[in-house]
C-alpha cells in the first residue's frame, strides 16, 4: 500500500473524480490503519510517501510522563495533508497511540469509505452552524465513534461500562470525524494495554 501511495504523489491534476474521492481514505488507510497507529510505523510510512517534518519545538516531553507527537506535511495527488502521530504513557493507566490526518479542502467523498471501515454507528454527532464572519461559512459536523477491536472485528461500545472493559483489555478505539465542506479532519486513537509503553 505504501508503494502505491508513494507512486500516486505525482498524479496531480490528472486524478479522476473517483481518485479524488478515494485519495483521503487511501492515505488514511496507508498511514493510520495499516500501521496500527504505531508512531514509529506512521513516521516511516509518511517519510516513504514523501512527507516533510512539521513538528513544533517542545512536541515531546517526559513530564509529567512520556508523551508527545510528530507532524508532517504531505502532498498526494494534489491533496495537501497534515499528518500527526501521537502517544502518551501515563504511569497508572493504559498508554495511548493516535494518528490524525487533516486536509484543508473538501474531502466529503471519502467519509463513506471511512464509515464503512469503522463499521459502527457514531456515539455522538453534533452539527454547528456556519459562521459568516469567519472563513467557515458552512455547518461543521463532529462525529465520534468508540469501538472494540478483537480479531479484526469492530464491536460498538454503547455504554461507559462497555468502554471501560474494552479499555482495561487494551482493545478500546476512538475515532473522530470533523467536516465542514471545506476541510476534513479524522483522528484515530487506541489504548495500549498497561505495562506496554507507547512508542
Amino acid at each position: 500500500m505504501i508503494v502505491g501511495l508513494a507512486a500516486s504523489v505525482s498524479t496531480g491534476a490528472n486524478a479522476s473524480p473517483r481518485q479524488a474521492r478515494e485519495t483521503f481514505f487511501d492515505t488514511f488507510k496507508s498511514l493510520c490503519i495499516d500501521t496500527g497507529l504505531d508512531p514509529r510505523a506512521v513516521e516511516q510510512a509518511v517519510k516513504n510517501a514523501g512527507g516533510t517534518d512539521h513538528s513544533p519545538p517542545g512536541a515531546m516531553t517526559d513530564r509529567p510522563y512520556r508523551m508527545g507527537f510528530k507532524a508532517w506535511d504531505l502532498s498526494v495527488s494534489g491533496h495537501r495533508f497534515l499528518v500527526t502521530a501521537s502517544f502518551a504513557s501515563p504511569p497508572n493507566s493504559n498508554s495511548m497511540e493516535g494518528c490524525r490526518i487533516r486536509s484543508l479542502q473538501n474531502e466529503d467523498g471519502s467519509v463513506p469509505a471511512i464509515q464503512i471501515w469503522l463499521a459502527v454507528p457514531p456515539i455522538s454527532k453534533d452539527t454547528y452552524p456556519g459562521e459568516t464572519k469567519q472563513q467557515r461559512k458552512t455547518p461543521m459536523t463532529h462525529s465520534r465513534y468508540q469501538f472494540q477491536v478483537s480479531r479484526g472485528t469492530h464491536k460498538p461500545l454503547n455504554t461507559d461500562e462497555e468502554a471501560m472493559k474494552a479499555s482495561l483489555a487494551g482493545q478500546f478505539w476512538l475515532a473522530e470525524i470533523i467536516q465542514d465542506g471545506n476541510s476534513l479532519d479524522v483522528d484515530l486513537q487506541r489504548d495500549v494495554p498497561r505495562g506496554t509503553p507507547a512508542n
